[in-house]
């Protein structure tokens, strides 16, 4: 929980029922933050059989989101169908992948996976306690887990660098309100955050049209159908966008949270 004066922000399940028992907590909103929480899947330098599209794809019908964030975050966060929140480009459109272990079952069937090897994570300290739900639902399809875990600092580098994982969990949160401040960064070859070496020339192509784009509906529609291909590639497994939760005192007003969890302090009145 963080207090700037009669303010209070918070962010997961903890934070928040630790302010539920106050007065204040009926002024409490949620605020949608421009981020993205997500399982990795290591596309290079690999001869595992558990970063295949098709398997891909069946972990991605594998993971219940909605448990993760009911449980672990207390519903402060909304369900990720894609990489980019909808509030910057809409995804009712794009199919993804719906809550299935069934499904992911009968795909690992159809392409005779061998499942006695245990799959690979490699994690920071500060997802420690989201991998028990992510290893419930892998062992609910016959995937086992082994785990490396590495400080934040030594993250990035060794994500690069390994040969070791199948998959790594991230988050990223946006510095812009900008489609292309997610897609750079996490899907653009070279990028240091593109810790997956993810590569598709059409996607490419068409973010370099959509950023010179001037038409907002054209513009817009790019970036679906971006997100759309991507979605289709699997390269990750999107789990939750988070929010933050905020409260005030009851004579505070126009306090405001913005998507880049900046307190917006230029309207804050205090009434008498």
């Amino acid at each position: 929980v963080k207090q700037i004066g009669n303010v209070i922000t918070m962010r997961g399940k903890e934070e928040l029922e630790h302010i539920k028992a106050e007065g204040y907590f009926e002024n409490y909103k949620a605020v949608n933050l421009l981020a993205t929480s997500y399982i990795g899947f290591k596309l290079k330098n690999t001869n595992s059989v558990y970063t295949q599209k098709k398997v891909r794809q069946a972990i991605n019908h594998a993971i219940n989101k909605k448990r993760i964030i009911s449980e672990l975050l207390g519903g402060l966060a909304t369900e990720a169908k894609c990489i980019i929140p909808p509030g910057l480009v809409p995804y009712d459109d794009i199919e993804g992948y719906d809550y299935n272990p069934e499904k992911a079952k009968e795909i690992l069937r159809k392409e005779k996976v061998n499942l006695s090897k245990p799959i690979s994570i490699l994690f920071k300290e500060s997802f420690s306690e989201v991998l028990k739900f992510i290893e419930e639902d892998l062992k609910n399809i016959g995937i086992t887990c082994k785990y490396k875990k590495v400080s934040d600092k030594e993250f990035t580098k060794v994500a690069n660098i390994s040969e070791e994982h199948d998959m790594y969990m991230y988050n990223w949160y946006a510095d812009a309100m900008d489609p292309s401040s997610f897609i750079k960064p996490l899907f653009w070859p070279g990028s240091e955050s593109n810790l997956s070496d993810y590569e598709n020339d059409k996607v490419m192509g068409l973010l370099e049209i959509a950023t010179q784009t001037a038409n907002p509906k054209r513009r817009l529609e790019l970036y679906i159908e971006i997100q759309r291909m991507i979605s289709e590639d699997a390269p990750c497994v999107p789990l939750y966008h988070p929010q933050n939760g905020i409260c005030t005192q009851d004579e505070i007003v126009n306090v405001n949270l913005s998507p880049l969890a900046m307190l917006k302090c230029d309207n804050i009145i205090r009434e008498r």
